[in-house]
């Protein structure tokens, strides 16, 4: 397939995305990165550069809302009150899902383009930590059975608290269709307190309920809210 053009990308996720090739020059694989709340895709290209995957390039994309404060920061879903303080989660309260839906929305989109380019399902894996491990999570679930991705990786981030309420209330309301989703690996730091173990927990199980059965957690020692290195 041929490199990923901006072009393909919605115009929310084009400004500031990075592509870095394949360290062997062979693009069979397409790594997409997704940061956390108030960063911005530069720190995760490095990231690719440094892991240096054969026959994999990478994309490194944007949140399309911006945080105020942070020069630049992006984010994947609404995370402030207006007095700057995080939303804390409640039933009813939409502000967080129904953005998150927005950012995974054009995550598909993204993803739709690459493939009508010659990318095939399989060889297009997510990554993200945090906020981007959640947009990650969630844009895996939207493709099953035959179109499912090659795999998604969430590094301190799963499900939001309200969406688990929503969908622990009827089975496998975590899946956008019938089949079976990518590969997923959640990894959690055991001193994690912005991502507790119980939601952790919740999302590994709603996870498997919504057909990516092969979904796995991995906890950190000693880590807390923190990227790899």
């Amino acid at each position: 397939p041929p490199p990923p053009d901006g072009g393909l990308l919605p115009a929310e996720l084009r400004r500031g995305h990075i592509f870095c090739p394949s360290p062997d020059g062979v693009h069979s694989n397409l790594l997409i990165l997704l940061h956390g709340l108030g960063d911005t895709p530069a720190p995760y290209a490095a990231l690719a550069r440094r892991m240096a995957l054969p026959q994999t390039c990478s994309l490194a994309l944007p949140g399309p809302l911006e945080v105020p404060e942070t020069n630049g920061g992006r984010a994947w879903y609404e995370a402030f009150e207006d007095d700057f303080e995080l939303i804390q989660p409640r039933r009813g309260d939409t502000r967080r899902t129904a953005s998150l839906d927005r950012s995974v929305q054009l995550l598909v989109q993204a993803v739709d383009s690459l493939v009508a380019a010659g990318w095939p399902h399989r060889s297009i894996q997510l990554f993200g930590f945090s906020q981007g491990g959640t947009a990650a999570l969630e844009t895996a679930m939207r493709y099953q059975g035959s179109r499912r991705l090659g795999g998604c990786a969430s590094v301190a981030g799963a499900m939001l608290q309200e969406l688990v309420w929503q969908r622990a209330g009827s089975v496998g309301a975590a899946a956008a269709g019938g089949g079976q989703c990518a590969p997923v690996l959640l990894t959690l730091g055991d001193r994690d307190d912005v991502t507790p173990r119980p939601l952790a927990d919740a999302t590994l199980d709603l996870l498997r309920k919504g057909g990516c059965i092969n979904a796995r957690l991995q906890l950190v020692p000693g880590k807390g809210h923190a990227m790899i290195g």
